[in-house]
């Protein structure tokens, strides 16, 4: 699994809110590795304003980001917080896909 650091992306986003929200849910898709703090920056919020969301503080926000495996609550927080929603799939060798509802 390779993932992309933000100079990566930002270089690669459309200028147009439309487009690079969709070349967003294209990254996401295609890289399935981007870490939480990239994904935040991508969405342009400091951790203070992040933290703001979450009701938490900006060294909480830092922890989640240093985290190696947070717990998926955890992150489904963090998630909608930056204005999205969390989909976890169960992806099989022969190609099936089922939705995890955790």
């Amino acid at each position: 699994m390779t993932t992309k650091n933000w100079n990566d992306i930002k270089r690669q986003r459309p200028a147009s809110a439309a487009a690079r929200a969709d070349a967003h849910l294209d990254n996401l898709a295609e890289d399935l590795g981007i870490p939480l703090a990239e994904l935040r920056r991508f969405v342009d919020l400091t951790q203070v304003e992040l933290a703001q969301r979450l009701l938490v503080t900006q060294p909480s926000v830092s922890e989640i980001e240093r985290s190696e495996s947070p717990a998926v609550p955890t992150v489904r927080r963090y998630v909608e917080a930056l204005g999205a929603h969390l989909e976890l799939t169960a992806v099989f060798d022969d190609g099936r896909r089922i939705p995890l509802d955790v």
